[in-house]
């Protein structure tokens, strides 16, 4: 018997170690088939991070699971990853495994995946990405690296999946998928069973919402005929929020169409269930709502789907005298009826009917009636309707559980009615369009606690088929008041077919804080302060034209009072033209565009004119002046500019510094600057202290930004009777490149040096100053030389030149004494005066350059001292000439 245990021991120990064991020996097999295939049949990159297999998950069937897997798209979806996975697991046949001819996988179980599914306007698809099999036909020999698909199970866990139509205008998303089906996908004829849940499912079509996070659970049964790709459904079972549904019928794919025969089943959906499919209505305490009303709906699909021909399709919605109430809440919402067909008879879309000859309520005691029709949708909408009520807005808060902190109140009443086509409308034939109607808007007061306070006093807007006049509108947006009348054409275009609305508004305001629009909702003033505004999109189907004036404007850190402004936006584009206002400490002027056609980088365009603004609030102000003028820190007073700007902005709307380019020029009568490191420098090296306090009039500065830096062009600054002269460049980093040079007065030079020039580099906070030394050498040679060819050949020389000549034979033979007594006095003295130059330099540079100017004067005298005895040479040639002359 122990003998007996010990051999079963042995072997489970021999099998357990091949169940660990024999994966590694398949893992370089699997790995490679997998990217072979994935090379051969996909116009898409397949990447993973690690392949583990396993024989215990799935067994007997061997398990591959890959890490990160990813599916990445090419050309126009370079950037778009198709799908990813977290972990995606095959159960592979391990006798397929085992022969040289692939292998089979028959599960596939996918973690946390994410799926995006996005066709463009012309009409690419990213999940288009399976090669042609051209190449696979030409094969003469079997593919001894295929992997083969024998599916009979798919899982999936959490699944996200993003389907975006841009040529339909349609977008759905799915969050928190989990499920999957069952079925032989290898056979011809099979049952799939499936059974999943969805825990968000929204659905959007031509920018309304057909669905907004929806709840959707099914449980399906259909046969599966994948000779003639037909689906017929057996039992099935379809919850959706609350309202449960049955089809039955078939969905067929032949050929490049595809074919529907769907029916639903309806007849044990109530209106309480109905009423889940309303996002606000579907709450925590939607089971505990009480309901009463009858309610028929029904829905067919029937024909083919082309890529230019639909199946026909109708859908009926009848609600009669129903009600609903929360039990927590006095008041119901009465008298709900509904008749509501949309039909078509298969073809083309344009042929579908909407039809909704009755829509009504009660509320507290007011009536609300809506009737629309619409057919034509697509070539040329055709509309009809009416709007009639008052909603008591103080009653909703009866009817139905606001948030915490909400606060409604106000009332709206409407009185609308339209009919006619929208071509007519187009073509401005309004005496065909029939439109009329008010709206009014009193006391309308809303407060909830993630959003600024909304009070609309008042508004009043009057309907015809030529345009909406705004007669009266006045609003408070927390703080900010805005007051406008104006007229807006098209309406009816803008709002069925996104059409371009236009008009004209004018607008005004006591207290305007744009940054309240451009910050998270919610956010406490104090959180406002320090979050940065964000990047806006400029709608492309407005062309308005704005007069706009306010009292008092915020904008980031920039306040401005008493603005006035016209403003256009047309295009995408919001262009500002003459705008003027009190800020900075002056005024402002501004013309200029922003666009947003890109959200991720705005663009902005403009001039301003500035007079007599304040230095120091434009530092205080403005981020991107911190960087590219820090001097402005340190200045006091004011001054004028105009300049010209061109950038592209970040989310927070700041300047791309690097792609900033624009000219200006900037004047001040008078500033005082201080306590800034460069003028520090200068001070010290020319023993100057009035430089560290530096007063300035009438500065005139021409400047050019390009390339992340300010290029100051040559401009002056007096101080005193010292000249200063600066050009040159600041950079982002702060770092600063200038060329400086001062011009002393004769009665501050020193050796006579009266023009400095250099180099200021490093940067603002720690700069260098480089003087040119062998400037300032030159000019004290050629000072000095000159004072002492002055002495040498002043009117004793000429005295004793005249004299020589009067006794030119008799002295001829001093004559040379005399040139070489000159010449060496002229050396002695150019020594002397070279010694006091250095004993007078208070500085090493200066000390420098003295001994220089020294050599130089010395060289000097020798030089002209042999010119001396040239000279005498020559005279007492041209003297022995003369005398053998006479």
């Amino acid at each position: 018997m122990k003998k007996v245990t010990r051999i079963t021991l042995l072997i489970l120990c021999v099998i357990l170690s091949v169940l660990i064991i024999l994966p590694f020996a398949f893992k370089g097999k699997v790995r490679d088939i997998v990217q072979k295939q994935a090379e051969k049949h996909l116009n898409a990159k397949l990447t993973f991070d690690d392949l583990s297999l396993n024989l215990f998950t799935n067994f007997p069937k061997i398990t591959a699971s890959l890490e990160h897997f990813a599916i990445v798209g090419v050309d126009s979806f370079a950037h778009d990853t198709l799908a990813y996975a977290e972990k995606a697991s095959l159960a592979i046949d391990l006798s397929s495994l085992m022969t040289d001819h692939g292998f089979q996988v028959k599960k596939v179980s996918l973690d946390n995946p994410r799926v995006l599914l996005k066709r463009l306007s012309t009409g690419e698809s990213n999940w288009d990405i399976m090669k042609s099999d051209s190449s696979a036909e030409k094969e003469t020999t079997e593919d001894t690296t295929a992997m083969r698909f024998a599916i009979e199970k798919v899982t999936l866990k959490n699944a996200h999946l993003v389907y975006d139509d841009r040529q339909s205008d349609m977008i759905a998303t799915i969050d928190g998928w989990d499920g999957g089906f069952k079925g032989d996908l290898s056979a011809d004829l099979t049952t799939i069973r499936t059974n999943f849940k969805i825990e968000s499912l929204s659905y959007t079509f031509s920018g309304m919402p057909i669905l907004s996070n929806a709840k959707l659970e099914t449980e399906l049964i259909f046969k599966a005929d994948f000779k003639q790709y037909k689906f017929t459904f057996q039992t099935n079972k379809i919850l959706l929020n609350a309202m449960e549904l049955a089809f039955d019928g078939y969905i067929a794919l032949p050929d490049s169409s595809i074919d529907f025969d769907i029916r639903a089943n309806t007849e044990k959906v109530t209106f309480k269930q109905f009423l889940s499919l309303i996002p606000a209505l579907y709450t925590k305490d939607f089971e505990s709502i009480k309901t009463s009303g009858n309610l028929k709906f029904k829905f067919f699909m029937k024909g083919q789907m082309t890529d230019i021909d639909y199946p026909a399709f109708g859908l009926n919605l009848f609600i009669d005298h129903a009600m609903f109430q929360y039990p927590s809440l006095p008041q119901s919402v009465n008298d709900i009826n509904v008749n509501l067909t949309i039909s078509n008879p298969g073809g083309s879309l344009d042929k579908t009917l909407v039809d909704l000859p009755r829509f009504s309520f009660s509320m507290g005691g007011n009536p609300f009636d809506a009737t629309a029709h619409l057919k034509t949708p697509v070539s040329d909408p055709a509309f009809s309707g009416s709007l009639a009520g008052v909603l008591n807005l103080g009653m909703v808060k009866d009817v139905y559980p606001l948030a915490k902190g909400t606060q409604l109140q106000g009332k709206i009443t409407s009185h609308l009615s339209a009919d006619g086509r929208l071509s007519e409308l187009d073509k401005k034939q309004y005496d065909r369009f029939r439109a009329k109607g008010t709206i009014i808007v009193d006391d309308l007061q809303y407060q909830s606690s993630n959003m600024l306070h909304v009070s609309v006093k008042q508004a009043k807007m009057d309907f015809t088929p030529q345009y909406v006049n705004v007669s009266t509108f006045s609003m408070l947006l927390g703080k900010n008041d805005v007051q406008a009348t104006g007229k807006l054409s098209n309406m009816m275009g803008w709002f069925l077919h996104d059409d371009v609305l236009s008009g004209f508004l004018s607008v005004t305001s006591n207290h305007l804080n744009i940054n309240d629009f451009m910050t998270m909702d919610g956010e406490t003033t104090a959180q406002q302060n320090t979050t940065p505004v964000t990047a806006f999109e400029i709608p492309k189907n407005l062309n308005l034209n704005l007069k706009a004036s306010g009292k008092k404007i915020l904008f980031n850190q920039l306040v401005m009072s008493n603005a006035l402004t016209s403003m256009t936006v047309k295009d995408g584009r919001l262009t500002i033209k003459d705008l003027s206002a009190n800020a900075l400490g002056g005024t402002i002027g501004v013309n200029g565009f922003y666009e947003a056609l890109h959200p991720d980088q705005p663009k902005v365009a403009f001039g301003l004119h500035l007079t007599q603004v304040s230095f120091a609030q434009t530092f205080t102000t403005f981020a991107f002046v911190q960087k590219i003028a820090p001097i402005f820190e340190n200045i006091q007073g004011h001054y004028s500019m105009k300049m010209d700007l061109n950038t592209t902005l970040d989310k927070a709307l700041n300047p791309d510094l690097k792609l900033l380019t624009g000219t200006g020029n900037l004047q001040s009568s008078g500033v005082k600057v201080s306590d800034v490191t460069v003028l520090n420098v200068l001070a010290t090296t020319l023993k100057d202290e009035s430089l560290r306090n530096l007063s300035a009039k009438d500065l005139n500065i021409s400047f050019q930004i390009s390339n992340g830096q300010v290029r100051t062009l040559p401009f002056t600054v007096r101080v005193g009777e010292m000249a200063l002269n600066l050009s040159g460049t600041t950079g982002l980093d702060k770092t600063i490149d200038y060329v400086v040079r001062v011009d002393l007065p004769k009665n501050r030079s020193v050796a006579g040096i009266t023009d400095l020039s250099g180099t200021i580099t490093g940067t603002f906070s720690n700069p260098k100053l480089n003087l040119n030394a062998a400037s300032l050498a030159k000019q004290a040679v050629a000072t000095v030389a000159d004072q002492l060819l002055m002495k040498a050949t002043g009117s004793n020389a000429t005295e004793n030149r005249t004299r020589v000549k009067a006794e030119i034979d008799r002295k001829a033979d001093r004559l040379s004494a005399d040139a070489k007594a000159a010449g060496d006095k002229l050396i002695a003295e150019a020594e002397t005066q070279g010694n006091l130059l250095i004993e007078k330099a208070r500085n090493p540079l200066l000390k420098a350059a003295a001994k220089a100017t020294a050599t130089k004067m010395k060289e000097k005298a020798q030089k002209q001292a042999d010119q001396f005895m040239a000279d005498v040479e020559k005279k007492k040639e041209a003297m022995a000439a003369e005398a053998a002359a006479k």
